[in-house]
């Protein structure tokens, strides 16, 4: 497919973007569904910043898709893009607060997760739920992954 689309004039770019722009479409729908669920069914408070919500949402995801897109960008195959995503997924969800919460992480840990995709993202998005704007420095981190890992996928895209 991608070898028929180097044909046209859509530039990598743009595909890029329009790739990006789906996945951000599904994340934000089912973040929503997740929410209505849980407000309906079990009362579960929505968050009292949802302009912040929303914006750290939008980043933490579109982080984590520029990484994705890089990687699938420089992997020779889908099966090394697959296994170099498998072995990087581990510390972004350490980092992210899965095994370790961040609240107990001692402070290097929590530092360095401050400055890590998720890391920043879930700070962000538990400053939003409790009624607080996220902070800049979460929003920025974020808004730098993107920027930069989106940018290096478009530059080191192949059409084959």
């Amino acid at each position: 497919m991608l070898r028929r689309l180097a044909t046209t004039p859509v530039r990598p770019l743009t595909l890029l973007a329009a790739q990006m722009a789906m996945g951000l479409g599904t994340a934000v729908f089912s973040v929503l569904l997740v929410l209505a669920v849980g407000r309906l069914a079990f009362g579960v408070a929505l968050p009292r910043q949802p302009v912040g919500f929303a914006l750290a949402l939008v980043l933490a995801a579109a982080a984590v898709f520029a990484i994705g897109l890089l990687l699938a960008a420089v992997a020779p195959s889908a099966r090394t893009a697959q296994s170099l995503g498998s072995v990087l997924i581990f510390p972004v969800m350490f980092f992210a607060g899965l095994w370790v919460p961040r609240a107990v992480m001692p402070e290097l840990l929590h530092r360095v997760s401050d400055f890590t995709p998720l890391g920043a993202g879930v700070q962000a998005l538990q400053d939003a739920t409790g009624g607080a704007w996220p902070q800049p420095l979460h929003l920025a981190v974020m808004a730098a992954y993107v920027a930069v890992f989106g940018l290096l996928a478009a530059r080191a895209f192949r059409w084959q």
